[in-house]
């Protein structure tokens, strides 16, 4: 899925992408190949990386895009 900042992509499209890639939706706990949804923010733990990669949207446009350590945030 190709994703950049000022991207206009439906949030809802994003999410079934992410789904087709086999990414799981748990808003519970988050591991890799895991995905979860608070309001407009996508935190996705990649399944190739240590890293979690944060999409935040602004209406359908994609507004900023973060790598975050999962431990110390």
């Amino acid at each position: 899925i190709e994703i950049k900042k000022g991207k206009l992509l439906d949030r809802n499209v994003f999410l079934r992408r992410l789904v087709d890639s086999l990414y799981v939706r748990n808003d519970i706990e988050l591991n890799r190949g895991n995905f979860r949804v608070k309001g407009d923010t996508v935190d996705i733990y990649l399944a190739y990386s240590d890293n979690l990669l944060r999409v935040m949207f602004w209406d359908d446009e994609i507004d900023a895009i973060e790598e975050i350590d999962p431990i110390s945030g």
